[in-house]
């Protein structure tokens, strides 16, 4: 792992350019590629430790770095994308959302017990409701 191409400032301006020039295709390709190299070489193997760790499956770095690509475009990211601009550590933080987003996922994909259990708890809350 080589130095970051981006630094702190650097991912906070494109986190704020995001919301006006991204959705817009206005941002080079060039730079979103700069900006999915960085998450893959850097963040993709921390990412894919954690995933590793806490949901027991291993995760593509490149995959990581479209997911981080698609958060920075999602207008459902809001709040998420305000903390990232104020975070002493971005890209920590970038990193941890990464793995709480694709964890997440993950067990909503799988159906694993957690997912289960809490469908469940669902399930029987609206059936009691109904009673």
């Amino acid at each position: 792992m080589g130095r970051r191409e981006m630094d702190g400032a650097a991912l906070r301006e494109l986190v704020r350019r995001v919301e006006v020039d991204w959705r817009g295709e206005d941002v080079p390709d060039d730079e979103r590629e700069r900006f999915r190299r960085d998450v893959a070489d850097h963040l993709g193997p921390v990412v894919r430790a954690r995933v590793l760790e806490t949901v027991g499956v291993a995760v593509d770095v490149e995959g990581v770095a479209m997911v981080a690509d698609l958060l920075l475009d999602d207008g459902s990211c809001e709040d998420e994308r305000r903390w990232l601009l104020v975070s002493p550590d971005p890209w920590g933080y970038l990193a941890d959302w990464l793995v709480a987003v694709v964890g997440r996922s993950y067990r909503r994909a799988d159906g694993t017990p957690r997912a289960r259990a809490k469908e469940l708890r669902h399930l029987e809350k609206a059936l009691r409701s109904e009673a």
